[in-house]
């Protein structure tokens, strides 16, 4: 991560004792977003499937959640874009 602050860059590394099951899968052409303190990533794909989890690291803790979705969850895709939209966007 690049603190815009000082410019210098930080490797982020997930917290001791990190449930490795709550670690996305290695990917590309996913989406991630800021968002209240934490970093989301959905969708990608492993070059053969197109995960459809949305994960979440918050960059207090350095954990890694994998965040239960209410509705119908689109099936996975990569290579597209996301926005933050609505009453959430004021809070980003």
């Amino acid at each position: 991560a690049l603190d815009l602050s000082t410019l210098a860059w930080e490797e982020l590394v997930p917290g001791k004792g990190q449930d490795t099951h709550k670690i996305p899968s290695a990917r590309y052409g996913q989406v991630a977003a800021l968002y209240r303190g934490s970093i989301y990533v959905w969708g990608g794909t492993h070059g053969t499937t197109y995960p459809s989890d949305l994960c979440r690291f918050d960059l207090i803790s350095k954990r890694w959640e994998k965040v239960q979705q209410r509705q119908t969850v689109p099936p996975g895709r990569y290579r597209h874009q996301a926005v933050c939209s609505g009453p959430y966007a004021d809070s980003v």
